[in-house]
């Protein structure tokens, strides 16, 4: 009987968040990992990213789905008054 070493398991493909080709799939691979069942603490130190920002995706995920992983404009929604 032929015994074989255990099976390694797959490296994640990117380590930090900022080697991604675009935000997008950087927030998705957040959210794969939360699905997966990684904690946000963990999610945050593996990519590099503030807890408070892994929240902020999960959040807008579970509120918008994948539209809310889409950037969102930072220009202020309405315009300024001349007082």
């Amino acid at each position: 009987m032929v015994v074989q070493p255990p099976a390694a398991q797959g490296e994640l493909a990117l380590g930090d968040y900022h080697r991604y080709p675009d935000p997008y799939h950087a927030r998705v691979e957040v959210i794969k990992l939360y699905n997966q069942g990684w904690n946000k603490r963990s999610i945050s130190r593996f990519l590099h990213i503030a807890p408070s920002t892994v929240h902020l995706w999960i959040a807008r995920f579970e509120a918008e789905h994948f539209t809310g992983l889409v950037d969102h404009s930072r220009a202020p929604q309405a315009p300024a008054r001349k007082v």
